[in-house]
């Protein structure tokens, strides 16, 4: 009997023209998602997984099927990278915010305040109070993981003015 690697042998010359043709047909190398070497080893992992869960019983031949599972693996990069850029487009367009046109002014919290607020909530109020910039506390790993728009950043600011006036212990200007 055949191992797994002795069939992705025996097909690697047909995984390297489907991943070859669908990567045109999808244009990843105008978006430059990966080198070639990468878009081959997505193509053999994505062949592997298919030799792994082909089912002899089902009418489709092995060859169908790894057609298929490559096809699926670059479509699904390709939409993880066009989301990834769309993110990054949305970061560099967006303007820098003051903090009043979100609900937020220079202030100090009462003690109650604090005790109701989470770590990462403690954190971005002390940048606020050091007149960090959004982007600079999107920035702070310590807050954010990487990739964090100031979109985010903003949603967190108004829960947190949210979360302080449904206790009401909004902020003392």
């Amino acid at each position: 009997m055949e191992t797994v690697n002795d069939v992705l042998k025996k097909y690697d010359p047909f995984i390297k023209l489907v991943v070859s043709l669908v990567a045109n047909k999808l244009k990843l190398k105008d978006h430059a998602v990966d080198t070639r070497d990468d878009l081959l080893a997505y193509g053999r992992i994505a062949a592997w997984k298919a030799i792994e869960t082909h089912r002899t019983d089902r009418e489709a031949e092995l060859k169908t099927y790894i057609n298929a599972c490559i096809s699926n693996r670059l479509l699904d990069l390709k939409r993880t990278h066009s989301r990834k850029k769309r993110s990054a487009t949305v970061v560099n367009e967006l303007p820098e915010v003051s903090y009043t046109d979100i609900g937020f002014s220079t202030f100090e919290f009462s003690h109650d305040a604090e005790k109701i607020m989470t770590d990462k909530e403690r954190l971005i109020m002390e940048k606020i109070s050091d007149n960090a910039k959004i982007s600079e506390i999107a920035s702070d790993r310590r807050i954010f993981r990487k990739g964090t728009t100031k979109q985010e950043v903003i949603s967190c600011l108004q829960r947190i003015r949210h979360k302080l006036m449904l206790k009401d212990l909004s902020p003392q200007t």
